[in-house]
């Protein structure tokens, strides 16, 4: 994709997206008006038996239902992938910088350098349940530990965030509309996926 040599548009993508709202035998009745939140509800409270979401959904279910008997899986890849293991997208959305016009950089620079300390990595995974940036800090948790050894194994990047994302309009927002229209029936996985390319065609440049 990155060369131009692949699309958004290509049929394994397409394919992919058939294959997610196939799924919708088996979500919640009248899905299309269920929230996030909602569906953060359903699952906590027993209603739901799956949520499709990230290992960051740990802290949030683990809060809302101590008792919640809580495993994790990763889909499998399917049959005609041109991989056989099954990928573990990961990303980095939260980063911290100091402002070179802050009246406190000095101590700003010494906060900032303590975040990138084992110490803090470790807190920062204990009390967040969240996988650490901080190289060499080890989850205690178990599912959170499952979770970053998957990765570590096998992983991916985010196709939309890691490198459609650096102009308007985003795949990850012209992702988030195609896939709200085929939810709706307002469109097929074909045309979300038109919708998808023609967006990133307004700026992506093939890397030579």
């Amino acid at each position: 994709m990155l060369a131009g040599q692949a699309k958004f548009t290509d049929q394994a993508w397409v394919d992919s997206l058939s294959t997610w709202i196939d799924t919708s035998q088996y979500w919640a009745p009248q899905y299309e008006g269920v929230s996030y939140t909602d569906a953060q509800a359903l699952f906590t409270s027993g209603q739901a038996a799956m949520f499709p979401g990230g290992i960051w959904e740990l802290a949030v279910f683990s809060d809302a239902n101590p008792d919640l008997d809580l495993g994790i899986f990763n889909v499998p890849a399917p049959a005609d992938a041109a991989v056989s293991e099954t990928l573990v997208p990961g990303y980095v959305d939260g980063s911290f910088g100091v402002s070179a016009q802050s009246p406190e950089r000095e101590a700003a620079l010494d906060l900032v350098r303590w975040m990138a300390t084992p110490e803090f990595g470790q807190a920062f995974t204990d009390e967040l349940r969240q996988i650490s940036a901080v190289p060499g800090v080890e989850p205690n948790d178990e599912i959170l530990a499952q979770a970053l050894d998957a990765y570590l194994e096998n992983p991916s990047p985010y196709v939309t965030y890691a490198y459609f994302s650096g102009d308007q309009p985003t795949a990850w927002d012209l992702a988030s509309e195609g896939l709200s229209d085929l939810v709706l029936g307002n469109s097929s996985a074909d045309e979300a996926a038109e919708h998808i390319q023609r967006g990133v065609d307004q700026w992506f440049e093939p890397k030579q």
